[in-house]
């Protein structure tokens, strides 16, 4: 997921189709793209349209907050 970020001709369509492989990364997106530091004037219920509303660069930061999140979920159930 990361290395397709880092893509220059990644498109939203394809970036949201790798999103929506992760749920939680789904939510995220989308909870973000609806909070109120966006404030969208109209729900955003897609991916993709979350894609184009916040960003390229947010969705890459959240996708690497999730990731270690992640990591660090699964480190602390094994200890």
């Amino acid at each position: 997921m990361l290395e397709l970020t880092d893509k220059d001709d990644l498109s939203a369509v394809a970036l949201a189709h790798a999103v929506e492989a992760d749920p939680g990364l789904t939510a995220r997106i989308l909870r973000v793209s609806n909070s109120a530091f966006y404030s969208p004037v109209e729900r955003v219920y897609t991916v993709r349209d979350a894609i184009n509303y916040i960003g390229f660069e947010t969705v890459r930061s959240l996708t690497v907050t999730n990731t270690v999140v992640k990591g660090l979920w699964v480190e602390d159930e094994f200890q």
